[in-house]
């Protein structure tokens, strides 16, 4: 009987329709679907697409080759170390250690004895022409007004004198007309009288009275020459007295003159060879009352100053400034294995020992000159110009700093060095 009844459950349940036997069950009675056919095929597809993405980059991803050379930071520019002959004072430090400076700077304020003397010299050559300036000048010039005075006194005379004597000639040229007149009618008459006498028309009483007339009037004329012209040469001579005259007088305003110039000069040179004497000792440098304030002369980097010391001895170095730091350069060398991979123009990135590159950054440098010899080890020595591009860095850069350069020699994708890294290997069987 039982047997019967399942029977006919089957059959009820077999003739159910596809939405009743589905709603049968409950969600969680429902049996659980087999997923590890479609996880494997998940899994293979993944695997798939990273192998060919791996692929594409070993065919296409290019990875550089570097090579890391040792050098060291060297300058063409211009190094100036200031030291003195003698012992010195720092008063005060204008500057710190790798400060950069422009011409003209502050640098420090220092004295000394040697000092305090040169500025001696200068501040009393300079007091001294100050009194030439305003004492002498006034001197001068009352001296030079006398002599322009007396000088003026003698040309009004000169003038005075060239007056009278136009005066004179004037005076002179009337009379001549006058007795050129008379002389010409007495010669006339005179004529006619001795060709009357010839005759016999006249006595000889006659003829004498009108000869001593016509001989009185030449004489006339003579005189008249005569003095005329002693007169002209004494006008002459009176003139050419008082410009011999003038002549000291010139002489005494030009000595004069002369000689305030000389001073003055003198004093400008004892002024200049004492500020040459401290340019030399000291460089560019302002006075400032016993003490000097040294002046940067050029654009440059402070690369050492000495600290903590308020006194240096003779030759101690007070501080050393690098000129011209566009010159800066880095020095290496090349062994013979890798010579052939570098050449001139190759970029490479240059990192400093002292300033680390996760801290600082880096530099970049290009290859400028490769030696075609070696060494006495078999080296090539090469150069590489530094370029600005980090100037945290660069303004920080002093002669003798070493680093490394990084230089990219090739660029190969990884089947690329995986053919090469074959080729080595059977060349070698």
């Amino acid at each position: 009987m039982s047997t019967s009844k399942s029977k006919n459950n089957h059959n009820n349940t077999h003739d159910l329709k596809e939405l009743q036997y589905n709603d049968l069950y409950k969600n969680n009675d429902r049996p659980l679907n087999d997923l590890r056919k479609q996880h494997k095929s998940f899994v293979l597809w993944v695997c798939a697409g990273l192998f060919v993405l791996a692929l594409i980059l070993a065919i296409t991803l290019k990875i550089p080759n570097y090579v890391t050379i040792p050098v060291v930071i060297e300058n063409q520019g211009e190094t100036r170390e200031m030291s003195f002959s003698h012992d010195v004072r720092v008063l005060k430090n204008y500057i710190g250690l790798g400060d950069s400076i422009v011409v003209g700077d502050q640098l420090c304020l220092i004295t000394s004895p040697e000092i305090k003397s040169l500025i001696s010299q200068i501040v009393k050559a300079e007091q001294k022409l100050q009194s030439l300036v305003q004492l002498d000048s006034i001197q001068l010039e009352s001296t030079l007004l006398g002599l322009q005075e007396e000088q003026t006194a003698k040309y009004a005379l000169i003038k005075a004198i060239q007056t009278e004597r136009k005066a004179a000639l004037s005076a002179f040229k009337s009379e001549q007309l006058a007795l050129k007149a008379s002389a010409d009618y007495t010669t006339i008459l005179f004529q006619k009288n001795h060709t009357l006498y010839r005759k016999g028309v006249i006595s000889q009483v006659e003829f004498l009275t009108v000869k001593r007339n016509y001989q009185q009037v030449l004489a006339q004329r003579d005189v008249l020459m005569k003095n005329h012209l002693q007169n002209m040469q004494s006008y002459e001579l009176q003139i050419e007295r008082i410009n011999e005259s003038l002549v000291p007088i010139r002489n005494q305003e030009t000595a004069t003159t002369l000689n305030y110039e000389i001073k003055i000069k003198k004093l400008y040179q004892a002024i200049e060879i004492a500020r040459h004497e401290l340019e030399l000792q000291y460089g560019n440098v302002e006075i400032d009352g016993n003490s000097l304030i040294l002046k940067a002369q050029k654009d440059g980097v402070i690369t050492y100053r000495s600290s903590g010391q308020s006194r240096l001895i003779s030759g101690q170095i007070l501080y050393r400034a690098e000129y011209s730091r566009e010159k800066l350069f880095a020095k290496g060398f090349l062994n013979s294995e890798i010579i052939g991979q570098i050449e001139t123009n190759m970029i490479g990135k240059i990192n400093f020992e002292s300033l680390p590159s996760y801290q600082w950054g880096i530099l970049k440098g290009r290859i400028h000159t490769i030696s075609l010899s070696t060494d006495n080890e078999g080296r090539y020595a090469f150069t590489a110009t530094i370029k600005n591009t980090n100037p945290k860095v660069y303004r920080r850069l002093r002669n003798g700093q070493s680093g490394n350069m990084s230089v990219i020699i090739d660029s190969k994708t990884l089947i690329g060095y995986l053919t090469v890294s074959f080729k080595k290997n059977t060349s070698m069987l």
